[in-house]
């Protein structure tokens, strides 16, 4: 929200109808590909605020599973977990995922 707002705010000092322009749009028009996808799922600030500890390490199996285990990678897995989970969470799967292969998540992501 406070980034939609700040959004608005500079198209008023721009002089642009705020009534006519969307921030997703304008995403969606700038940018492609996953980067597209994962700044799309952030607009929509649809993160997670708690930890559902039910949930950690079938997340962190699950980001092996479709990254590291396998040729290519499921972006669209990582992008549903790293920007839906809340912070709390990310850090409970991320130590999760160290436990059971040994390195962490920002190593499977490179």
């Amino acid at each position: 929200e406070e980034l939609k707002k700040a959004y608005l705010d500079i198209l008023l000092e721009e002089k642009q109808n705020t009534t006519r322009r969307n921030l997703e749009i304008d995403v969606k028009g700038d940018v492609s590909g996953d980067f597209e996808k994962v700044l799309i799922a952030l607009l929509q600030a649809k993160r997670e605020t708690e930890v559902d500890n039910a949930n950690v390490t079938k997340d962190a199996e699950m980001l092996y599973r479709g990254g590291v285990a396998k040729m290519g990678t499921d972006e669209a897995l990582f992008t549903r977990i790293l920007c839906n989970r809340s912070f709390n969470a990310l850090r409970a799967i991320n130590d999760a995922y160290y436990r059971a292969v040994n390195h962490d998540l920002a190593k499977a992501i490179e």
